[in-house]
């Protein structure tokens, strides 16, 4: 029982992941959320290095043993946070590809009458017997 704090700490976090992978993106207010974001983690970092004590002291009081299991624990938030960008970034790039492939395949397209060789005349005759 003294683990509920961290593993509903854990829990959230994952739901979090989860829900910002499902929401639609706004790309301007997105990535600026996420720089943001990489900036509290950069701070939080360099004050983990800086003061370990109190990032033990933070550990004990949330339910962990010690601070290296708290960052391993936020480290796998992080990661599963970082899978679902990727993904959500891979299927955004995926679509404007086929979109773009589906753009150029119907400008390349010719009319009937445009075919080289055709001379615009039509095929009346299309099994080769003659009447």
């Amino acid at each position: 029982m003294q683990y509920i704090l961290i593993k509903a700490v854990l829990v959230i976090g994952l739901l979090l992941v989860a829900f910002f992978m499902m929401r639609p993106v706004k790309s301007a207010s997105h990535l600026a959320l996420r720089r943001i974001g990489m900036m509290i983690i950069v701070i939080a970092a360099a004050l983990a290095v800086i003061f370990p004590e109190t990032l033990n002291g933070l550990a004990r009081m949330i339910g962990v043993a010690s601070g290296v299991n708290l960052v391993v624990y936020f480290l796998v938030i992080v990661v599963f946070a970082q899978m679902a960008t990727s993904y959500r970034r891979d299927m955004a790039t995926e679509r404007k590809i086929t979109d773009l492939a589906r753009a150029l395949a119907l400008q390349s397209t010719q009319k009937p009458n445009e075919r080289s060789g055709s001379g615009g005349a039509p095929i009346d005759n299309v099994d080769g017997v003659d009447e």
